[in-house]
């Protein structure tokens, strides 16, 4: 349209256009992103280097890159994290993680919906993340094929966003990467909490620690 009547488009139309070529770029490169991630994570070519994280700059940091689009859809998206908590971690898979369940979100959101990430300490030695929707909700059968790549769980999103379901197969696979676990809770037309478990920052603690108090091996003669 604007290659063939770029004069007598309004301004109004234009910018119309013009966010429709964004979000379509936008839901192309995430999809090649995650089919990129999931090709390397088949050949065995990603590596894996856990390092502590401190959780909530690192959430915040995730959420810039879908601040416009809830915008767009008039979500609104909180975070609630303590200062202090971190966790232990690959930082690049944790990030595609927390990227893919953040972005499904607000795709299966509707206009004036919430999102709510919440972060907790579970017990010594993990963290518990979910992240909450009042969006279309799932209904069981969904939810008990969700994380199977043999499963056809695809569906658009409430402004028609498309969607692969391959991003959450790799939220699967990067989570247990971890030695963590992921799962969800969800009703149709009540919304979805997405649950990941991963190491907390004292299982680096207490491994830095057991090192430290491991006394020197003893030099013996022949």
């Amino acid at each position: 349209m604007m290659a063939e009547d770029l004069p007598n488009i309004r301004i109004d139309e234009l910018q119309k256009i013009a966010l429709t070529m964004r979000n379509s770029a936008t839901n192309l490169f995430r999809l090649l992103e995650n089919l990129l991630e999931w090709s390397r994570m088949e050949q065995g070519l990603i590596p894996y280097n856990p390092v502590l994280i401190r959780l909530r700059s690192f959430v915040e940091e995730s959420l810039t890159s879908m601040d416009e689009t809830a915008k767009m859809k008039g979500i609104e998206i909180t975070a609630d994290i303590p200062d202090d908590l971190e966790i232990y971690a690959d930082n690049n898979q944790v990030q595609t993680v927390l990227r893919n369940l953040i972005s499904n979100a607000v795709k299966f959101t509707p206009g004036d919906g919430k999102i709510n990430i919440l972060a907790k300490a579970d017990g010594n030695k993990s963290v518990e993340i979910s992240v909450r929707d009042t969006g279309i909700g799932m209904s069981p059968p969904m939810v008990e094929n969700l994380f199977r790549l043999d499963a056809n769980m695809t569906r658009k999103g409430t402004a028609g966003e498309p969607s692969s379901g391959l991003g959450l197969i790799l939220c699967k696979e990067f989570v247990e990467k971890q030695g963590g676990k992921i799962w969800v809770k969800s009703e149709e037309g009540k919304g979805s909490t997405f649950y990941i478990q991963v190491p907390g920052g004292m299982t680096y603690n207490n491994v830095v620690q057991s090192v430290a108090d491991t006394p020197p091996p003893v030099e013996t003669s022949d």
